[in-house]
């Protein structure tokens, strides 16, 4: 086997598993810090549970939400999908959740429901096809 052959197999050995790879990481569902203690985006293992994330309504420091109930004669009246946060002390990626969803409805201005299509998310959809 030349030289050039010998670097040709190697070079398509490679590619062979770099696409086996590619695949194996598509197929993977990528599970949330809040889940794994993990961080999605580096591996890192040490994080941040912000378990309340502070907002201000006038004077009064109010757990950050999604959506907030407001009363015309008393002023805020309930905090609606309170997010907490989970944060990379690597990386610094912040992923937020929501500790409920009791409440919100869909308003079609500031509150939009969408439904992604089931295979949006396979390879045939992908950037490579």
């Amino acid at each position: 086997m030349s030289r050039e052959t010998a670097r040709l197999a190697q070079l398509e050995a490679t590619v062979d598993d770099l696409q086996r790879e590619l695949e194996r990481l598509r197929k993977e569902r990528r599970l949330p810090m809040r889940q794994t203690h993990r961080c999605s985006a580096c591996g890192g293992t040490r994080l941040f549970h912000i378990k309340t994330v502070s907002d201000m309504h006038h004077a009064a420091t109010v757990p950050l939400s999604l959506q907030k109930e407001i009363s015309a004669w008393w002023g805020l009246r309930k905090s609606l999908g309170v997010l907490e946060a989970f944060v990379c002390r690597f990386c610094m990626l912040v992923e937020w959740h929501a500790s409920s969803l009791d409440g919100i409805t869909a308003d079609g201005s500031t509150v939009l429901e969408v439904e992604g299509t089931p295979d949006a998310d396979t390879p045939e959809s992908g950037p490579y096809r």
